[in-house]
């Protein structure tokens, strides 16, 4: 596999110099457009262009908080363009609240309409630049704050002050809307059941806690340019065991796969492609396997694999998440703490700074991937030299540090702990909870020999 190219890094000044557009133009209009209906010419549509700017460029996510969104202008119109009415100077307050539309809001639609105003949500927002304009559908919603991502590969029209852009708007949100209606569902991975992430190997007795939480705090504070704390998930906390083996046949599946048990009673199959430590390796994860048997008998009779058991591990994990405006890559360094079951004095400590997924209806841009990455790989090391931590980007794997404990001490090469419930020599192991915000490449299977 390829191993990313690390690119020079930018000089800081131009790194964090961000040019300016036009204003953002926040789109409200009735909650059908949205699930299958056509503008209809008496449905009320309000424009509320916002004090905040917009990049010279088009980015791909856009978070408007309520409390801090006001506009400079409000005007209210039917589809139709026959009718219109503004707000006064003095009414230009809040815009949205609670999941309701601010009074502002509601006097203009009054104005235009004898429906209800609460019909009016938040749909669209739009950008404009030199060569036009470019919408943005609402992909999540909340009393306090909304997210939207770009649906435009091109500008749609010239300017917004007309509507001539609303029948396309509706319609790219249509052709997502499954994507972009559902709860936590608007991701896909740009390298697909690929894993590429450097770590950062701390010295065994690093206590995790306080750099992650201190990471969060930094990230909070002075986020990298161009960068913004994970939407409503910046912080994770994750404690669970892993049951390993090595792949040793067929030569093309070498590397491993680790069941991991979760709460329901059922397992994460993870499997781990490589030969040689590096960057980027081939990863899959299989969610909701149950399985009966000896593990390896799964992995030799379902999976066709020749493995060998290595040490169970449990790992404790703290997750700092931060996703790029301009492409919607989602990345997060991992501060990880992997003990044996066998010998918690035996410890591997990492922080590993990997690329999740990404939150877009766009092609996912992959040489994105590398240059975020690294961008990201600087802003760290500099918070990791503040603090007399490692700042080596290595690719020290947790097959290397089993194969090692192993070679140090051989009596732990053993197939203790290698059985589901209800099989021999099984023994309780930690749980991992199954997440709504699984990896695209999950796939949900039941295995009953």
């Amino acid at each position: 596999m390829s191993t990313p190219v690390r690119q020079p890094p930018q000089p800081p000044a131009l790194r964090a110099a961000r040019v300016e557009g036009g204003t953002i133009v926040l789109c409200l209009g009735p909650h059908h457009l949205l699930t299958g209906r056509s503008p209809a010419a008496d449905d009320v549509i309000v424009l509320a262009r916002l004090h905040e700017r917009s990049p010279a460029d088009p980015v791909n996510t856009i978070v408007l908080t309520w409390d801090d969104t006001t506009a400079t202008t409000i005007e209210a119109r039917t589809a139709d363009d026959s009718r219109r009415a503004s707000a006064t100077p003095h009414d230009l307050g809040p815009i949205y609240q609670a999941l309701r539309p601010a009074p502002a809001v509601t006097r203009l639609h009054q104005h235009l309409s004898d429906a209800p105003a609460q019909r009016l949500v938040p749909l669209f927002c739009l950008t404009e630049h030199p060569r036009g304009v470019h919408t943005y559908s609402r992909v999540r919603l909340h009393p306090d704050d909304a997210c939207f991502l770009r649906t435009t590969a091109d500008p749609v029209a010239s300017t917004v002050t007309s509507l001539g852009w609303l029948p396309q708007a509706v319609a790219l949100h249509a052709q997502h809307a499954q994507f972009l209606n559902s709860h936590a569902a608007a991701f896909q991975k740009a390298f697909p059941s690929r894993e590429i992430e450097y770590k950062y190997t701390l010295d065994p007795t690093t206590e995790i806690w306080t750099p992650a939480t201190d990471l969060h705090t930094h990230l909070q504070q002075s986020p990298p340019p161009g960068f913004v704390p994970e939407y409503r998930d910046t912080f994770q906390m994750w404690d669970y065991h892993n049951h390993v083996f090595e792949t040793v046949a067929p030569p093309g599946e070498r590397g491993y796969v680790s069941f991991i048990p979760t709460t329901d009673g059922t397992y994460i199959v993870k499997r781990k492609t490589y030969t040689v430590d590096g960057y980027d390796r081939g990863e899959h994860h299989t969610h909701g396997v149950t399985i009966d048997t000896p593990f390896v008998d799964y992995l030799s009779g379902v999976l066709g694999l020749t493995c060998r058991p290595l040490p169970p591990f449990r790992r404790v994990r703290y997750d700092v998440n931060l996703e790029s405006i301009a492409s919607g890559h989602l990345y997060a360094a991992l501060f990880d703490r992997v003990t044996l079951l066998a010998r918690p004095d035996l410890a591997l400590v990492q922080c590993e700074l990997e690329y999740r997924r990404s939150r877009t209806v766009l092609p996912p841009d992959e040489p994105a991937v590398l240059v975020e990455l690294d961008r990201l790989g600087d802003w760290l090391e500099t918070f990791f030299v503040k603090r007399g931590l490692a700042t080596d980007r290595g690719s020290y794997s947790k097959l290397s540090f089993l194969r090692d404990a192993v070679a140090a001490h051989p009596g732990l090469a053993t197939q203790e702990q290698s059985f589901p419930p209800g099989c021999p020599d099984w023994r309780p192991a930690g749980g991992l909870t199954p997440r709504a915000s699984d990896p695209p490449d999950t796939v949900l299977v039941r295995h009953k020999p």
